[in-house]
């Protein structure tokens, strides 16, 4: 397993993509519930792939757009088509996929808030989109409506 994660190690897709952390540790979950399959059902002795040890990696830590940087990011971007986006982006912290999954249907005007029904998902290899439902609350504050940014002057 260790070696589908070096990059000496290219994968059959191609020289240049190697297997992420998660996806190694879900192929060691698969091969390890496998073969302890075969081992209830006395066809083997022993699970070898209890031997191996993988780690998911480390988690990249994000970096949030200080104030002043939003502030500039808003300011070279009025006259982008994008800049609406951006906007609300910055001022609700959606993520991308929810940003591009909004339909008209899901702002409530009269209120002011969104609700966030589907996500966006476009394959970057395949350049396709396709829209998902959204998998429901992930927590009690996720059930309530996102309150829309008010626009400033």
């Amino acid at each position: 397993m260790q070696d589908l994660a070096e990059p000496s190690r290219p994968t059959t897709r191609s020289c240049r993509q190697y297997l992420s952390p998660l996806t190694i540790v879900y192929l060691h979950a698969l091969l390890h519930s496998a073969l302890q399959h075969v081992v209830r059902e006395d066809d083997l002795t022993r699970n070898v792939a209890r031997n191996v040890q993988v780690s998911a990696g480390r988690r990249q830590r994000i970096e949030p757009l200080t104030a002043a940087e939003a502030r500039h990011l808003l300011e070279v971007s009025r006259d982008s088509r994008l800049h609406a986006l951006i906007m609300l982006a910055l001022r609700t912290g959606m993520r991308r996929g929810e940003l591009l999954g909004l339909r008209w249907t899901d702002a409530d005007l009269t209120s002011g808030t969104l609700a966030i029904r589907q996500t966006l998902q476009v394959h970057p290899r395949r350049g396709r989109s396709r829209a998902r439902p959204g998998p429901g609350p992930s927590t009690p504050n996720a059930a309530s409506p996102c309150p829309a940014p008010v626009s400033t002057p």
